[in-house]
């Protein structure tokens, strides 16, 4: 399943002068899209219909307290919002969103469930050690195993296995692999919101984008090697003209720039946004 798994279009309004990648109207966190992916049932039928854009069905969900996920066709552009996002499929020719009521209206998902607040989740994704031994076990749901996490203060993320039910509980996520058959989330304890493999200091954050290229707008003179995806983020953090970032995995080269105005799918570079908020 392709999913954009580190985003939750926390996107900018403007950064260094310039535009950044545009959310679907709402506060940032408000809808966290799957790129290439179908969620499958629970349709709400009278609220399905065409949509202009990912980000009209986005509006058309966030509308109605029934809806706590949706389904974009991109063929068709029919809009299917759903009372949950319960699984996935990959489709290549769908997105799809999920709404985190918590962000705008306060309280838990009404029809989806959903995590406890300050819970961000991380589709098709683990994070490897850290693991609380004495709090792992099954769950019924991702929530469910949201919710252990938030009650216990030693525990800052978490990884859901799919097939299995295990929640896995863990002190930090210090980095992160592609799992498919796992999702994972970070519990934000401060207001700032811990991201797997970057703790930004200052109180910034770091969306990240798997796989993902953002062309043009680079700041040439801070391009350069770097150890790994988190040592760019560091550098983009550092410089205030920075909004934006690619990091190649083949030669480790760090791309810091102005803005992210567009994206590409590559599967050789990991990107991320600054949120300077």
């Amino acid at each position: 399943m392709r999913t954009m798994r580190w985003m939750g279009l926390a996107l900018l309004g403007a950064l260094c002068g310039a535009p950044a990648l545009a959310q679907p109207g709402g506060p940032p966190d408000v809808v966290t899209r799957y790129d290439e992916t179908d969620f499958p049932g629970n349709d709400i039928d009278d609220l399905a219909g065409r949509a202009r854009s990912f980000d009209d069905c986005a509006q058309r969900c966030m509308a109605d307290d029934r809806c706590g996920a949706f389904t974009y066709n991109l063929n068709d552009r029919n809009c299917i919002p759903k009372s949950s996002g319960a699984s996935a499929q990959r489709n290549a020719r769908a997105m799809s969103g999920v709404v985190n009521r918590n962000n705008y209206g306060g309280g838990r998902w009404s029809a989806a469930g959903g995590p406890p607040r300050g819970v961000t989740r991380y589709a098709a994704t683990d994070f490897p050690g850290n693991d609380i031994g004495d709090m792992v076990g099954r769950t019924r749901s991702f929530d469910d195993c949201a919710d252990r996490c938030v009650s216990d203060g030693r525990c800052n993320a978490f990884t859901y296995n799919l097939n299995d039910g295990n929640c896995i509980p863990k002190s930090g996520a210090a980095g992160a692999q592609r799992n498919e058959r796992a999702d994972s989330g970070t519990v934000n304890r401060a207001g700032g919101g811990p991201r797997p493999g970057v703790r930004p200091p200052r109180g910034e954050a770091v969306t990240r984008y798997d796989n993902t290229d953002f062309p043009g707008n680079d700041l040439g003179d801070m391009a350069g090697w770097a150890r790994n995806y988190d040592e760019c983020a560091r550098r983009c953090l550092d410089d205030d003209r920075c909004a934006a970032f690619t990091y190649n995995l083949n030669n480790r080269i760090c791309i810091p720039k102005s803005a992210a105005l567009d994206r590409q799918r590559n599967d050789r570079a990991d990107s991320g946004v600054v949120n300077r908020r």
